[in-house]
């Protein structure tokens, strides 16, 4: 049994297996089904979320030491400095006889870095003696 179907016009309803549907006029937009494909790309979308903002924090994690670093680091051809520089000065003058602490150790408040020579001091000591001596028999 050969059925002939008649070309449909723009708009007009056409029946297929007892099923009625209306086809769209040629340049009209084909509206996709509501209910059905909203769902399933929101629940598709929330693990892309999840994952960016992990991504997000670890490359935080990763970038900002690595950019702490690269802005407090002088470096140079032949060497770097990466440390809290302190000037040191003296508080007596002298010479130096020799130096505690080699380039790049850690040191603390209070540790010994040169030792001076003592001869000069024992000289100058020895007339702060004298001068008080003098002194404390001159006021009696």
């Amino acid at each position: 049994m050969a059925t002939e179907h008649a070309p449909t016009t723009a708009g007009a309803s056409a029946s297929t297996d007892g099923v009625s549907a209306k086809v769209p006029a040629e340049g009209a937009p084909v509206q996709a089904p509501a209910a059905s494909a909203a769902p399933t790309v929101k629940k598709r979308r929330w693990p892309w979320i999840v994952v960016g903002v992990v991504a997000a924090i670890v490359a935080a994690i990763w970038l900002i030491p690595a950019i702490h670093t690269a802005l407090t680091t002088v470096s140079t051809d032949d060497a770097y400095v990466n440390s809290h520089v302190t000037f040191v000065a003296p508080r007596v003058a002298g010479q130096v006889v020799s130096v505690l602490v080699d380039d790049n150790n850690r040191v603390r408040k209070g540790d010994l870095l040169v030792q001076l020579d003592k001869q000069p001091f024992a000289s100058s000591q020895s007339t702060t003696t004298r001068t008080r001596t003098r002194y404390s028999s001159a006021c009696r």
